[in-house]
C-alpha cells in the first residue's frame, strides 16, 4: 500500500489540503525528519533524595522524628 503511487498521490494531496488528522501529519514529520528533541527545564531546586543525602545522620534522625510526630498527630485528629 505504501508503494502504491495512487495512494501516495492521494496522501500528498490530503497533506497539502490539511485534511489529515494532526496525529497522522505529526507521525509523517517524525518519519521524514525525526522526532524533535524535547527540552527539559530545571528549576534548580534539589530533589528529595539530593536534599536528604546532604543531611548528617543527626539531621536525618531529627527529620524522621518530625515526620513521625506529624503522622501521629494526623492519626489522632482523623
Amino acid at each position: 500500500m505504501i508503494e502504491d503511487p495512487v495512494y501516495r498521490k492521494k496522501l500528498l494531496l490530503d497533506l497539502r489540503a490539511r485534511k489529515l488528522r494532526p496525529a497522522v501529519e505529526c507521525m509523517l514529520w517524525y518519519y521524514a525528519k525525526g522526532k524533535p528533541k524535547e527540552l527539559v527545564e530545571h528549576s534548580g531546586s534539589l530533589s528529595l533524595q539530593q536534599e536528604l543525602s546532604q543531611l548528617s545522620a543527626e539531621e536525618l534522625a531529627a527529620r524522621a522524628r518530625d515526620v513521625a510526630s506529624m503522622l501521629t498527630k494526623q492519626n489522632v485528629v482523623h
